[in-house]
């Protein structure tokens, strides 16, 4: 059976076109039964519909598939195409002069009627019935049992669709739906549909299933949005209950049996529960069920032994412990990553859902290049809770994003009232009260964790602490203060904590970080504020990562990066110079590495202060070198070459060749920037045979990349090949990746000069390759430069101007000065190509601003005549303007100033799998 969707609209729009269009869907369906040995029977009710009957199962079901391709290709003359709905089943009728009659056509009517437009829905005899090993061209997806109206009995339905087709469809408008009950909410669901089709794909798949999470994640709207889709699965629909109101475990089943509307004997027992239950196909909500855990995993258990087709969908904050349970374990929303432009930030799922609660509280609320930032900065300091965040957009009626940011230190008081179930705190109180007094205590360890930790930290910093504490006399109640954690529990207690969605497990390299949120360490640290606690903790963190460089490479920090950081503050805040400077001067490479130049030019400086006296003279003759590479990065050249040149002073009084190599070495960078190129490699020259005889490969790689630099930049290309090639297989030796990845970057630019594109380009792909494996920041930067220059030679601009955008913001991430005037020079060349002279003249005159390298020859010239060009056409003062907003505002600004790409625009759609 098939009838044409909303034709009456169409008839009213046109009646002519669709007596036309009517007649031709006539003949469509004609030719089609036809073809496939069918009888057309007559029309059904308006007229319109049709009702064919056929001796095949899969005649009819390929005279259907057909009729729905033959109906979309037709160019049909009207406002919108036709779009045929339709049913087939597979019975036995009473054929009556030429028409058929019997309970079989009235349910091929029924299933007919909640088919959405366009699709096509057979009963499960007819997939029955196909002939075996009969192959069809036809696409079978289940749909589930379904109750039809006035049917008793239900039916098994299932789509038919051509093969790779690639539409879909809404649930099919059956009874299920209306069978339950599921609460209605006023906002709409949004940002979790990768989570809503795995978490729908579990529930075909198993019998229960229960999302964890912290409080205020989304558990209960996930819940239900996936309870929702699942009713399709199910004929007697899908029922919410809430048991967060619940405190015993007696009334367990008087409470489900009243949700469901069950006979009053199912609220008796458990057994009289599970007799009911199992004369239903129906799923189950249970939310809020942490507090309960204990009485309800038995009952759920005896439930699942004696109901089959009962579906259990449970949230909570810890899991039940049950057999057979399946953990969906819900995270926060994404946060938009450190230093990310206006478009990132936007596109962030926790600063999309926090707009769109702003939106509800202030109708007016937008983003804009002043408050995004902070709203960025407020949905990573919230980690991405959407209750959190919910609280902190209601702000929004009365203060400004940058005035909430300003206020997060305090976030327990802005974000909810005290003791208030709405409140930020509340969002703890549960999961905290139901640790025992020695994981509490575990806990309030681990907050001072900054980032994530590994088992042997939590171990060792927990035995430290508890060496450092004076323990104070155990009273009759103990509580977290009087507690004394065992070190060697800690995989216990952090099982604990990961079980009640306090801690976040990690897999990296093998083995298992943790990470604790940084609302959840503010609430901890407020639960114990004893300062002579709160001091050995962090003497006992310190010490542990003063003690851990020992055992690791100074590439292998990106790990605990936030951790040493942590531990250098302690170290400077106790004036402890000599450790505080150790630290630092181990972070040196994996600052350089992510590019973290301000944060690790003021740890150098701040140990610096405190190390004064001839005892500490070589600590800060390595200091001032580290030091000025990091200001020579950030385009501070003058105050650069002040503290290279002390520290090549001092490495010279006191002896230390290494150190001299390496502030010659920066040196050099700083002579090129400045235009010496030729000072630039006559320092290099004289520490490289320094470098020979030391016979270590990651210094002398490093010269020998840097000087075949220098030599392409001054057009010797075939000294810089050889130079570049020996610094290449000399990181081969020790498989060096890191090391190689700047040489990768230098022999990319080298080809450019030669004008390979091709090669340019396997030399800086193999450079990003490593650099993402190694999360090498700085080269990924350098390489995607390289990348853009690339694709702009090659003619395709869109690809260039993406490239470049994206390195763009990976300089203003870095605070990167030194590379950032390439990137803007590429950027006004592409702009002026692609005929957009405003964002070019932005582009090019935030370059004249910037503090940065001399672009290369190669396309420094064109992009000074740009500029020329620029300036003749808006006039000299338009170009002052921009550039005084320039100064004021720095590069960071230019993100938000430049105009948007296109955006690509997908549609996301939930299929929920068989089971």
């Amino acid at each position: 059976m098939t009838d044409v969707e909303r034709s009456t609209r169409l008839w009213q729009e046109d009646a002519a076109a669709m007596a036309s269009a009517i007649a031709r869907h006539d003949d469509i369906v004609a030719e089609v039964i036809a073809a496939h040995e069918g009888r057309l029977i007559k029309a059904r009710g308006e007229g319109d519909s049709t009702f064919s009957v056929f001796t095949s199962a899969a005649d009819a079901a390929r005279a259907a598939v057909n009729l729905q391709v033959a109906i979309a290709q037709e160019p049909w003359a009207l406002s919108r195409p036709i779009r045929v709905r339709g049913a087939l089943h597979f019975g036995n009728v009473e054929d009556r002069s030429g028409d058929c009659y019997g309970p079989e056509v009235n349910l091929c009517a029924r299933l007919r009627a909640v088919a959405q437009p366009g699709q096509m829905l057979a009963a499960g005899s007819i997939i029955r019935h196909f002939e075996v090993g009969a192959r069809l061209p036809i696409e079978v997806t289940p749909l589930g049992k379904h109750r039809l109206k006035d049917l008793a009995e239900t039916v098994e339905v299932f789509q038919l669709s051509p093969p790779d087709a690639e539409e879909t469809f809404e649930p099919i408008a059956s009874l299920n739906a209306s069978a339950g009950y599921l609460p209605q909410f006023a906002s709409e669901f949004m940002f979790r549909v990768n989570e809503l089709a795995d978490l729908g794909n579990l529930l075909r798949r198993q019998n229960i299933v229960t999302i964890v999470g912290p409080g205020g994640v989304g558990k209960s709207r996930l819940a239900v949005e996936a309870a929702r889709l699942f009713t399709a699965w199910t004929p007697d629909g899908a029922h919410f209950i809430d048991l967060a109101g619940t405190r015993s475990e007696e009334h367990l089943p008087g409470v489900i049996s009243a949700s469901l509307k069950l006979r009053a004997e199912a609220s008796v027992s458990i057994e009289s529960l599970v007799t009911e239950l199992a004369q239903r196909d129906a799923c189950i909500v249970l939310d809020g069920c942490e507090h309960l855990s204990g009485a309800l995993a038995p009952l759920l258990k005896r439930v699942l032994q004696g109901c089959a087709n009962i579906t259990v969908l449970v949230t909570s904050r810890s899991t039940l412990k049950l057999a057979g349970e399946q953990i969906f374990r819900l995270l926060p929303l994404a946060v938009p990553p450190g230093g990310a432009d206006r478009e990132t930030v936007e596109n962030s799922p926790a600063v999309q859902f926090f707009v769109s609660r702003a939106t509800m509280a202030r109708h007016d609320f937008t983003v804009t290049p002043k408050n995004s930032r902070s709203i960025a900065t407020i949905c990573s300091q919230l980690d991405g809770i959407p209750a959190a965040l919910e609280m902190a957009a209601i702000r929004v009626r009365s203060l400004s994003p940058e005035q909430i940011e300003a206020r997060l230190s305090n976030r327990f008081r802005i974000l909810g009232q005290e003791g208030a179930h709405n409140s930020l705190k509340a969002l703890f109180d549960w999961s905290w009260d139901s640790l025992s007094p020695n994981e509490q205590r575990f806990a309030w360890c681990a907050s001072q964790f900054e980032g994530s930790f590994d088992l042997d930290s939590a171990e060792l910093v927990c035995e430290r602490f508890e060496g450092f504490v004076e323990q104070p006399a155990r009273t009759a109640i103990s509580d977290m203060t009087t507690a004394k954690v065992d070190p060697y529990g800690a995989i216990d207690h952090i099982d604990s904590l990961v079980e009640k969605s306090l801690l976040v497990a990690e897999e990296s390299d093998a083995t298992m970080r943790y990470r604790i949120s940084s609302t959840f360490r503010e609430y901890a640290r407020e639960k114990w504020s004893d300062a002579t606690a709160t001091a050995a903790l962090e003497r006992a963190h310190a010490e542990h990562f003063r003690t851990k460089t020992e055992a690791l490479y100074r590439n292998q920090a990106q790990d605990d990066a936030k951790n040493f950081g942590r531990a250098i503050d302690f170290f400077i805040s106790v004036s402890a110079p000599a450790e505080a400077s150790e630290l630092a001067l181990f972070m040196t490479g994996h600052w350089e590495c992510v590019g973290a130049y301000a944060a690790g030019c003021r740890s150098m400086k701040r140990c610096l202060e405190v190390c004064s006296g001839p005892t500490h003279e070589i600590t800060r003759a390595r200091l001032l070198n580290a030091i000025g590479s990091f200001t020579y990065n950030l385009g501070q050249f003058d105050e650069s070459r002040g503290q290279l040149s002390e520290a090549v002073t001092a490495a010279s009084k006191i002896g230390d060749a290494e150190l001299r190599s390496k502030a010659l070495n920066n040196l050099a960078l700083l002579d090129m920037a400045e235009g010496n190129t030729e000072a630039a490699i006559r320092s290099l020259e004289e520490v490289l045979p320094y470098e020979r005889a030391q016979a270590e490969d990651d210094p002398l790689s490093r010269t020998l990349s840097n000087l075949g630099y220098l030599l392409v930049i001054s057009g010797d290309l075939p000294q810089a090949k050889t130079v570049l090639k020996e610094a290449l297989q000399v990181t081969g030796r020790s498989d060096n990746k890191q090391g190689a990845i700047p040489c990768l970057c230098n022999l990319s630019d080298l080809a450019l000069e030669e004008h390979d594109l091709d090669g340019s380009a396997a030399y800086a792909q193999r450079g990003m390759d490593y650099a993402e494996e190694l999360n090498n920041k700085v080269g990924a930067a350098c390489c995607t430069v390289n990348l853009g220059e690339i694709e702009l030679r090659r003619g395709d601009l869109d690809r260039a101007e993406s490239l470049l955008r994206k390195a763009l913001a990976q300089c203003i991430d870095m605070s990167a000065s030194w590379m950032v005037g390439s990137v803007l020079d590429l950027l006004g060349i592409v702009f002026w190509r692609k005929g957009s002279h405003d964002p070019a003249m932005l582009a090019l005159v935030h370059r004249q601003v910037a503090s940065s390298l001399p672009s290369p020859p190669r396309f420094a010239g064109e992009a000074n005549e740009i500029y020329g060009l620029i300036e003749k056409e808006v006039g000299s003062e338009t170009v002052a303007r921009t550039r005084h907003r320039a100064e004021i505002s720095g590069f960071a600004a230019l993100l938000d100033e430049l105009p948007r790409p296109p955006a690509n625009k997908a549609v996301a759609a939930v299929k929920i799998g068989v089971k």
